[in-house]
């Protein structure tokens, strides 16, 4: 004899340990995607589980449910000790996930009322317990795969859509975001409510009408579309505004490189003027020189006294005059032919540019950088590469002294390039001083700015520029070096 009372018992407790394992996991999985740290994501998930431990000794859903909520706050307050970053997304997370937790098994626990008020019109349902049993079972199963469905298709959707989760939300959008999760938290206050009224009247809401569980449905479907749904467009509208913020740069470094060109041929005037001036001072110094033999002849007849000095004082006065002049012609032309050579007239004004941005500010770079000229490649592209992978470099340097106070080993920056076939690759390396997080699905950087505004569009230009090639970008750390790695197939 079969004891059905402990059976149905046991299969409740399966059933409600099974639908918080699913929230665990569901949890940690938010987590790890918004965070990049699987250790933290996953004990986020255990201690999501902590709390229920207890409840399993008395498992119905009724009880279950305020428990979670205990359990998602203990995971948002791990969170917070152990990622002290981005807060306002974490509050957005945890509030979030109630809701969608709620709803999901709102829907899968309607259902499931809805199949056991249909399973008793099944023939001998009532002369055999294991066909009942055998029912509640199936109808338990389906509730579970639904929730999970539901839940983690929630999750998937909310990681999927949320591209921009490396920046800290403004208050304003973290309110739009939100707004959707906390109706459904004070939602859920009030059926709550509302559910233990009517079942002090002696009622339970198993025994209500097909209706009401259908509008249940419908409820919490509508507030399932909607929290998602206000994730997805405002992240499409994020992109839009990011999108214009990286045409608005691209249109400011064109104008750069529109100047670096006006830089190179005022450079080439300077050096055209001084190759004309040259004959010039050749006859300055052929006329000095010609005085200074005269004149040198003129003394030695005069003074013929034995002893007399006078003829190599004047020759000596006039051979300075003569070095005097070449020595300040040499500062001249040094001064306008000082330059970087890297092989082309807009790289070379570029990386000078950047060079003595990074003396001024008491940082060195080693440039053994070359352009391809052997190759189709638009100098544009190339100053495009340049121009933001040095601007990032400078500003970790500068980030790693005021931090740390130190200095690279053999320099603060270093730029070179090499050839493999038709393989043209830039390097640039840096030290760092914070923790660098890589976003390996968007393969960006996260960002060390408090308020993660402008970053990660000079990368985001590079890997159009990359794109244009069939190009790649890479990225990575060691010893305190930060490498980046520009990879351009070209054309000859």
């Amino acid at each position: 004899m079969y004891d059905w009372n402990r059976i149905y018992e046991l299969t409740v407790l399966c059933y409600c340990i099974c639908l918080d394992l699913i929230s665990a996991f569901a949890y940690g999985y938010l987590v790890r995607a918004f965070t990049g740290k699987r250790r933290i994501a996953w004990s986020v998930g255990v201690i999501y589980m902590l709390p229920m431990t207890p409840s399993y000794f008395n498992p119905t859903e009724s009880s279950l449910l305020p428990v979670s909520g205990v359990s998602i706050l203990l995971g948002f307050l791990f969170l917070c000790l152990t990622d002290r970053r981005r807060y306002l997304q974490k509050v957005f997370l945890a509030v979030t996930f109630f809701s969608v937790r709620w709803f999901a098994f709102g829907v899968e626990s309607c259902i499931g009322v809805v199949l056991g008020r249909l399973c008793v019109y099944y023939p001998g349902y009532w002369e055999d317990m294991r066909t009942e049993y055998g029912l509640f079972l199936i109808t338990s199963i389906i509730e579970i795969i639904l929730g999970a469905v539901l839940l983690l298709g929630a999750i998937v959707w909310i990681t999927k859509a949320y591209w921009y989760r490396q920046e800290e939300l403004r208050l304003s959008e973290w309110g739009l975001m939100v707004m959707p999760s906390v109706a459904g938290l004070m939602a859920y206050v009030v059926y709550k409510y509302m559910d233990s009224l009517y079942e002090a009247a002696g009622y339970s809401t198993y025994e209500a009408p097909i209706s009401y569980q259908w509008c249940n449905v419908l409820f919490y479907v509508t507030m399932y579309v909607s929290v998602v749904g206000v994730i997805v467009f405002f992240q499409k509208i994020k992109a839009g505004e990011q999108e214009e913020k990286e045409k608005a740069l691209l249109a400011e470094q064109m104008g750069d490189m529109k100047r670096h060109i006006r830089q190179v041929e005022e450079l080439y005037q300077e050096i055209r003027s001084i190759k004309h001036d040259m004959g010039n001072h050749i006859q300055v110094l052929e006329r000095l020189c010609g005085e200074d033999a005269a004149q040198a002849g003129n003394t030695a007849q005069v003074n013929t006294r034995p002893g007399s000095k006078t003829g190599q004082t004047t020759g000596n006065g006039i051979q300075t005059g003569v070095q005097a002049y070449v020595c300040a012609m040499k500062e001249q032309y040094s001064a306008a032919c000082e330059e970087i050579r890297t092989g082309n007239p807009v790289t070379d004004v570029i990386v000078e540019e950047k060079m003595r941005e990074a003396e001024s500010r008491g940082i060195t770079m080693c440039c053994e950088f070359q352009y391809p000229k052997e190759y189709a490649v638009d100098v544009f592209d190339l100053s495009i590469i340049l121009h933001n992978g040095l601007e990032n470099a400078i500003e970790a340097v500068q980030t790693c002294r005021e931090d740390r106070g130190e200095a690279g080993d053999w320099s603060d920056i270093h730029i070179w390039s090499s050839f493999q076939g038709n393989m043209y690759t830039i390097f640039i390396s840096n030290p760092y001083a914070n923790k660098i997080t890589i976003d390996t699905e968007k393969n960006l950087l996260d960002t060390t700015k408090t308020d993660g505004e402008g970053h990660g569009y000079g990368l985001r230009n590079i890997r159009k520029v990359a794109g244009k090639y069939d190009g790649e970008v890479e990225f990575w750390t060691e010893d305190g070096i930060f490498t980046l790695a520009v990879l351009l197939k070209l054309q000859a």
